[in-house]
């Protein structure tokens, strides 16, 4: 899996359980989402996005968690990568859809 996967999966997952700054997780739990022999390289790569200021990850201030900052910053990077919106968060999606093919 490459570096972009990682991110993009790492961002589908996250909205996927809806991890805002209201919910955040702890990098350790994001990675136990994945197999376990890429757990490694996911929480590098998580690390190195919540550094990224272009990857939707933020760090939260009083801990060591992270979450997503807006829908929309994450509907746009989704956009970017040319991914798609996890299956049953079309309501997320404002009209009109970023990209109806993805939708």
């Amino acid at each position: 899996m490459t570096a972009r996967e990682i991110h993009t999966k790492v961002i589908q997952k996250l909205l996927y359980q809806r991890r805002f700054a209201a919910n955040p997780v702890t990098p350790a739990a994001v990675t136990d989402w994945f197999p376990a022999g890429e757990r490694e390289r996911v929480e590098r790569e998580i690390e190195r996005m919540t550094a990224d200021p272009d990857a939707p990850l933020q760090p939260v201030q009083d801990g060591p968690q992270v979450c997503l900052p807006s829908i929309d910053e994450v509907l746009h990077y989704l956009d970017k990568q040319g991914a798609d919106i996890p299956s049953g968060l079309e309501v997320f999606v404002q009209s009109p859809p970023l990209h109806e093919s993805r939708v």
